[in-house]
């Protein structure tokens, strides 16, 4: 996925490229995960070699959208979809409404192979109200089951300070550097009007909420 051709063209220029389903104001987040790269040729590399060890790479995989998720969304998918061809997979696309795109998002799962156009937010404060859902093997959203990860998020959830956020940080690396069940676009971004009596500069949390503890008179 070229994310650069996605920035300021389908997305703002403002989102910021992510590394993980939490932002960096999340207790948890871990600053030393990467950016995958951008490498088609890499790509059609690792399907010529999945090919040839068997792997039913030519098989369709479908796409699942969701209509008004955010801005641009259906322009979003169908430029995936179209990266994702180039590259040599076989993707077909739906773009559907919350009430049936869900069915694909929660367990129980309908049969697959599919990619399920989502969004997430946390604004509790704290990567257990993240990765817990999406990765843990019991997460009503988790498409993974990954003992270690599973182990990591045990520990950290009954743990504290330092301890819980190092054993928070190692799940996320795991889960996005080994495992890999997430393709993590961008922190969003909205825009609001700030009063010219107001000082307030917006933030990731603006998507969900106004910090009125961060504003002041000028």
């Amino acid at each position: 996925v070229d994310k650069n051709a996605l920035r300021g063209s389908v997305f703002p220029k403002d989102v910021v490229p992510a590394t993980q389903l939490i932002g960096p104001n999340i207790f948890g987040y871990n600053p030393d995960l990467k950016q995958w790269p951008y490498d088609p040729q890499k790509a059609r590399q690792l399907l010529d070699e999945a090919r040839k060890d068997g792997v039913p790479v030519d098989k369709e995989i479908l796409m699942v959208g969701r209509l008004g998720i955010h801005a641009g969304s259906e322009e979003s998918i169908e430029a995936l979809l179209t990266m994702y061809r180039a590259v040599g997979l076989k993707v077909s696309l739906k773009i559907l409404e919350v009430g049936i795109q869900k069915r694909y998002e929660d367990k129980p799962f309908p049969p697959g192979p599919y990619i399920v156009q989502k969004m997430h937010d946390n604004n509790k404060g704290d990567a257990a109200f993240t990765v817990f859902y999406n990765y843990h093997c019991k997460g009503v959203a988790s498409s993974m089951c990954d003992k270690e990860v599973d182990d990591l998020i045990d520990k950290a959830s009954v743990s504290t300070g330092d301890e819980r956020k190092k054993l928070w940080q190692a799940a996320l690396k795991r889960a996005h550097e080994e495992v890999v069940p997430s393709v993590v676009f961008f922190h969003m971004v909205a825009y609001c009007r700030v009063g010219k009596r107001i000082n307030y500069q917006p933030s990731f949390a603006t998507v969900l909420e106004l910090e009125v503890a961060q504003m002041t008179f000028k």
